[in-house]
């Protein structure tokens, strides 16, 4: 009947919008996926394992207790086969570390609540190196960098823009809000800048931060990072047996590879995109079917309206585009619905996208093709069997 018809026909066309929205959405989805596994983090993280040490005791009243450990044990770990070189800082990249609020020397005065602020790590001298993260100006931390010693920082380019645009930042000097006993500003002078890395999530832009020695600025629990030049899980337990002959009651937790923590910043990506994906599939699956279905049965339905066409003279392509023709018209009703609703509900996903727009064209156009062909070909091969009809049977067709 026509109602059934009509019925037939709207579920089509809504199988092919709802297929539509979502393969968009995992098609943004996978970009943004693709985008982000692309992003330069700004340290090389293969070949590297890392782990958090925490000494603690009575063996552990001051600073220079903590500073002579930490260089034992990274010396004991240089002596590893296999390790090529041996880092510490207080808080790995990727996780958001601590914030300081700093003035400038020789700028305006300001109150405290306007000082510019940004994120600090306390590293050891050879962390860098260990890392990979090269030096675009200046010097590196050395050994010389003690207490004692004149206190200086490193600062990445993210700040180096932003406080010292056009300015060499080399030799300034920043007061983090701290004095000395007599009541004079301590000053930390510029040696170094360095090239920025990811330090919060690899979707946000490389903040501006500041470095200080951790023989100047010592933090009680350090990661200690070990680029190797075997596989890096393998030399763990050596790694553990290093710490504990420095001192036995020294906690070693957190151990994991660089590579396994910046596959865990994508872990939530990785997610969705597997999960709408999945849900994409199986819409388009589902539609093919719908429209390979109804095509199908339509043409059984008029098997007697064929062979009377074909009997009467009309050719097989003119059958096989009559019905490809007629069923592509729903699929055009359901494509442009489809693209429409995506345009508009693919927003939502605004917050879940990186590196490419909600409205990528690319991505709009690439699942309108896909689609269309899976539709062609789920109309055509019922079509091909129906110019495949004997005139002659057909016309007996009651």
């Amino acid at each position: 009947s026509r109602r059934h018809n009509r019925l037939r026909n709207l579920l089509i066309v809504s199988e092919v919008a709802l297929s539509i929205v979502l393969l968009v959405g995992a098609g943004l989805l996978f970009r943004s996926f693709l985008q982000l596994q692309a992003v330069d983090t700004g340290f090389n993280s293969e070949q590297v394992l890392s782990l958090q040490l925490s000494p603690a005791g009575t063996n552990y009243r001051r600073d220079a207790d903590y500073i002579s450990f930490y260089k034992e044990t990274m010396q004991r770990i240089s002596a590893i086969p296999g390790v090529a070189a041996v880092g510490a800082i207080n808080t790995l990249p990727l996780d958001k570390g601590p914030f300081a609020g700093f003035r400038i020397e020789g700028r305006p005065p300001l109150t405290i609540d306007k000082w510019p602020g940004a994120n600090y790590r306390s590293v050891s001298p050879d962390y860098f190196r260990t890392m990979n993260i090269s030096m675009a100006q200046g010097r590196t931390f050395t050994d010389h960098d003690v207490e004692d010693a004149p206190l200086v920082m490193i600062i990445n380019q993210a700040l180096a823009r932003r406080d010292f645009p056009g300015e060499n930042p080399i030799g300034k000097r920043i007061n983090l809000g701290n004095n000395d006993p007599q009541g004079q500003p301590v000053w930390w002078e510029i040696v170094g800048v360095v090239s920025d890395v990811r330090s919060n999530e690899l979707r946000e832009e490389a903040k501006p931060e500041f470095y200080l020695s951790s023989l100047q600025d010592t933090f009680r629990n350090m990661f200690v990072v070990i680029r190797t030049t075997v596989e890096p899980a393998g030399i763990a337990a050596s790694v553990r047996q290093a710490a504990a002959e420095v001192d036995k009651s020294a906690a070693v937790s957190d151990v994991k590879t660089m590579d396994h923590i910046v596959n865990e910043a994508v872990t939530q990506p990785r997610f969705n995109v597997v999960l709408l994906g999945l849900f994409s599939g199986i819409a388009l699956l589902l539609s093919a079917a719908g429209i390979y279905g109804v095509t199908a049965y339509n043409v059984t339905q008029r098997t007697h309206e064929f062979g009377i066409r074909m009997a009467l003279g009309a050719q097989v392509g003119d059958v096989l585009r009559m019905i490809i023709r007629q069923g592509m018209l729903l699929i055009s009703v359901g494509l442009v619905i489809g693209l429409l609703s995506a345009f508009v509900l693919t927003r939502l996903l605004r917050t879940l996208l990186f590196g490419v727009s909600e409205t990528d064209p690319l991505t709009f156009v690439v699942i309108s093709i896909l689609l269309t062909a899976v539709a062609l070909l789920a109309c055509y091969i019922p079509a091909r069997r129906a110019t495949k009809v004997d005139p002659l049977e057909a016309l007996r067709y009651e």
